[in-house]
């Protein structure tokens, strides 16, 4: 049937094809193009049944259907021309040429730089470039590809930036600014922050699951959880979760007592260097998980909570004095030569007006949101080893007051990394960041906390306050949200943009 489809294709004439196209999509046309490479930095190239016989291999390529968003396109394309199941990284756009009068284009529209990147994700058919495998030492390697690399525009760098990072300042600035952040970001070196793990990339877990069998995860449950983390990110806002090739995983330690998971010591997004690490939840001396759907469930909230921070928007510019790179915006929060635009809160109180906190605690209720039927395994809830009991109900937002009660009247010991030690700073982290958030969407908006929350995150990923503060000034009056939140080390001149 395809041979003969093709067959017809190519017995019509370009205005027939194109008629043909123009009834079966969308009453205006979206070409969209990708760039597929694997972590070697090979590119995928095909020759499509439904192209003139002797033409060049090419990419793959196709029209958006109506309502279907850029990055969903091109993996459908690879989907249908390869089999291949991809993710997509950073995309251009460009508007095709058209003769005046006329609804088709007359010649194929080039983007600037790079077009769709996309990159191997979990097994690939038999023929398909190879993956990576296990690193060879717990050293870090560098990203090889990706959407966030350089792009080339007629020899000048672009910057390394994550989906919502801006520069400011005048073209030498932006340009000093580029330089900077590309040094800083071209080979991220996490290692020495935590010289104590074995770290591997979650693009070499994804790629090649067959290395990593010892790790006892449930990769199924990790990819349905990172599709549901890609559908909800995309409602506010953010088309791209942080690379895997930017994500390292602690998979052992050098420390015997070392207990990994979401409240690791020092794990987390570092912006400075666009990159990740975080740790399988256990006992890292031992190899395999303790439950590998709850290591998985575990892994997948980090790494939402990290794509998150990595998809924030961040404003940078040239630091006063010229020595290097000032951030003055992140999220919903300002800086001004060192000073912060959100009010401390006071010792002791319930609720909190800070916005880092308000920020950090709303992403990672968004991120533990992203588990798939997570509130189906009740059974952890009776689970007899302590610390999974409590691991599950925080990874899934299901920890009570009293865990956190109980928690925090516990003795760590001597050590900071052994079980104990990590229900105590699960503990600590929801009395100081979670509850209070809570506290605070009850407290401003206590018919629909949940709109609220929302309204935050898509402030955080876009970095415009105004539908945020339309819906803070229709329930508290004009200027609620410089009332709210502004300190008094910021000037009335110095209010940011709504």
């Amino acid at each position: 049937m395809n041979r003969l489809i093709a067959r017809a294709w190519h017995l019509m004439r370009g205005s027939l094809q194109w008629r043909v196209l123009w009834l079966a999509h969308a009453k205006f046309m979206i070409g969209v193009t990708g760039i597929v490479r694997d972590h070697d930095g090979q590119v995928l190239l095909l020759r499509h049944r439904m192209w003139p016989e002797g033409r060049q291999w090419g990419l793959p390529t196709g029209y958006a259907k109506a309502g279907e968003s850029f990055p969903d396109t091109i993996t459908r394309e690879v989907r249908e021309e390869t089999g291949l199941t991809v993710t997509a990284g950073g995309w251009h756009t460009c508007a095709a040429a058209t003769t005046s009068g006329s609804k088709w284009p007359t010649r194929p529209c080039i983007p600037e730089a790079s077009s769709s990147s996309a990159h191997w994700k979990y097994s690939t058919p038999a023929g398909s470039p190879p993956t990576r495998s296990r690193p060879a030492s717990s050293t870090p390697t560098s990203p090889s590809s990706g959407g966030n690399q350089p792009a080339n525009h007629g020899g000048q760098m672009t910057a390394l930036l994550a989906p919502n990072e801006r520069l400011a300042g005048t073209p030498e600035q932006r340009r000093d600014l580029t330089a900077r952040l590309d040094a800083i970001r071209a080979a991220p070196s996490l290692h020495p922050m935590h010289p104590e793990l074995s770290l591997i990339r979650l693009a070499d877990l994804m790629t090649a699951p067959s290395e990593y069998l010892d790790l006892d995860l449930d990769l199924d449950l990790l990819r349905a959880g990172i599709r549901i983390t890609e559908h909800r990110y995309r409602q506010h806002g953010l088309t791209r979760l942080l690379p895997p090739e930017r994500t390292w995983i602690g998979i052992a330690s050098g420390d015997p007592t070392a207990f990994g998971g979401f409240h690791y010591p020092g794990q987390g997004y570092r912006h400075w260097q666009m990159a990740a690490v975080i740790t399988r939840y256990g006992n890292l001396a031992d190899p395999a998980a303790p439950d590998p759907r709850l290591a998985t469930l575990d892994l997948l909230r980090a790494y939402a909570h990290d794509s998150l921070h990595y998809g924030s928007h961040r404003l940078y510019q040239q630091h006063p004095a010229g020595t290097g790179i000032a951030r003055t915006q992140y999220g919903i929060n300002f800086r001004r030569d060192g000073r912060t635009y959100s009010r401390p809160d006071q010792p002791g109180a319930a609720s909190t007006r800070n916005l880092g906190i308000i920020m950090e605690a709303a992403t990672d209720r968004e991120a533990r949101a992203n588990h798939p039927a997570g509130r189906q395994q009740r059974r952890h809830h009776r689970a007899s080893r302590r610390p999974d009991r409590a691991e599950y109900r925080d990874a899934t937002g299901l920890l009570t007051a009293a865990d956190i009660r109980r928690r925090l009247t516990a003795t760590p010991g001597d050590r900071q990394a052994n079980p104990c030690a990590f229900l105590v700073r699960m503990a600590r982290y929801q009395h100081a960041v979670g509850s209070p958030y809570t506290a605070f969407l009850t407290e401003l908006s206590p018919d629909v906390p949940s709109d609220l929350h929302a309204f935050i995150l898509t402030a955080m990923i876009t970095g415009s306050l105004s539908q945020l503060s339309r819906t803070l000034n229709q329930h508290h009056g004009p200027a609620a949200f410089t009332r709210i939140f502004k300190t008094q080390a910021f000037s009335r001149s110095e209010q940011p943009a709504a």
